[in-house]
Parts: structure tokens; sequence; C-alpha cells
């Protein structure tokens, strides 16, 4: 079973967070007007009745803050500011991509 839901955690100092594995939500607390870069990658296989072959492509981002549906999409490796003080959930897509191998990376601006 894999895990599907990662605590990010910033140890003091350190600009960048960096998972790999299959888990497709991430969170983390952040303060208001912290700039963020987020980037991810992951594999997806595909079966064509004859081949089967695994590519590595993005993954789309959304983020929202813990709790609330109000999620806000964020284009791969484009900085951004966490608008309000508090925890924040960044989930991965598309779902065919979930479940499998990817990267994950978070840098503080």
């Amino acid at each position: 079973m894999s895990k599907t839901h990662v605590r990010m955690n910033f140890e003091s100092g350190q600009k960048c967070w960096k998972y790999r594995g299959t888990a497709s939500i991430f969170s983390e607390t952040f303060a208001a007007g912290q700039k963020l870069v987020v980037t991810s990658t992951g594999e997806l296989r595909y079966l064509d009745g004859k081949y089967e072959y695994t590519v590595t492509q993005p993954r789309e981002i959304s983020v929202g803050r813990h709790g609330d549906s109000n999620t806000f999409d964020v284009d791969d490796d484009t900085e951004f500011v966490i608008p309000k003080s508090g925890e924040y959930e960044f989930s991965i897509w598309p779902h065919e991509m979930q479940g499998y191998p990817g990267t994950f990376i978070v840098c503080k601006l």
C-alpha cells in the first residue's frame, strides 16, 4: 500500500524540499506572502495491447488551504505567493499518474 499523503519537513534554513515516491498529496504550513516555486514530474504507463511503455512527464499541481475546497492551479516551475497564513495542501494530477513513482519539489524564495 502506497502512502498518499506526506507532510513536508523543511529543516531550519533549508530552501528546497524534495520527495521521490508514490504520494499524491503534500502539506506544510506557510506564512502569508511566502514566495514558492513548485515542480513535479511522474511516470505514466501506457498499454496499447501490443506494447507497454513508461514515460516521465510534468504533473499538474493544485494548491489549497487545508480544509478549504477552494484551490488554485500552479504552473510547473512558476513563482507564486501564499495568500494567507496556514496549512496548505498540494495535490498532483492527472489521476492516471497517481500511485506511480514521481518527484515533487517545493522551494522557498
